[in-house]
């Protein structure tokens, strides 16, 4: 199911942070007349190794892989990178990092109308606090880590009363085998 998801949009975001931890193509593999979107990847330092999937999935798709980074990450970083298949993007920072909303507008100007975020906490909190998320789609394991140091869904931006959070609507709910995906539109205007 993910990677179907992955071929209805145009492109694919994840920060370094995931691309250190899992290594991941952000392909569509496995799926007949599929196609893989544009993979992004917001890296700040161009801690992206050139050796990493996401890079050499490059040689392989028709689709590029994107780094997008700040104005003042290394240039023999970003040499290396693009060396190894990766297009390198600087875009504007925000707080030291990638900032989301210059982000979105660099995909725009590249006529990406449609963009999964698969990345983590910190890649899904800076697109939730720029409002730049429509939809949800969040895949539940009937699983229990009890990890206190588990991380959140989302970095930043928490709610102090449970009446302050957002609300998603119209609400589906889906089996996926044991697993279950509630998937939900973001409703941006006043909080019940």
């Amino acid at each position: 199911m993910a990677h179907r998801l992955r071929r209805e949009h145009d492109a694919i975001v994840v920060g370094v942070g995931t691309v250190l931890a899992d290594d991941p193509q952000l392909t569509c593999r496995g799926l007949r007349g599929g196609r893989d979107p544009i993979r992004v990847v917001l890296d700040s330092g161009l801690r992206t190794p050139p050796r990493a999937a996401v890079v050499r999935s490059a040689a392989v798709s028709k689709a590029p892989t994107l780094i997008f980074t700040t104005r003042s990450a290394p240039k023999r970083r970003a040499l290396a990178l693009e060396a190894a298949g990766a297009v390198v993007v600087r875009v504007a920072a925000k707080g030291g990092r990638v900032d989301a909303r210059a982000a979105m507008r660099e995909l725009a100007r590249r006529d990406v109308l449609t963009a999964l975020l698969e990345g983590g906490p910190t890649v899904a909190g800076s697109f939730w606090r720029a409002r730049a998320v429509d939809r949800v789609a969040w895949f539940v394991a009937p699983r229990v880590l009890a990890d206190p140091g588990a991380l959140p869904v989302a970095s930043g931006a928490a709610v102090s009363r449970m009446a302050d959070a957002r609300v998603l609507e119209p609400v589906r709910y889906r089996r996926l085998g044991r697993d279950i995906l509630i998937d939900g539109r973001v409703r941006w205007g006043n909080v019940r």
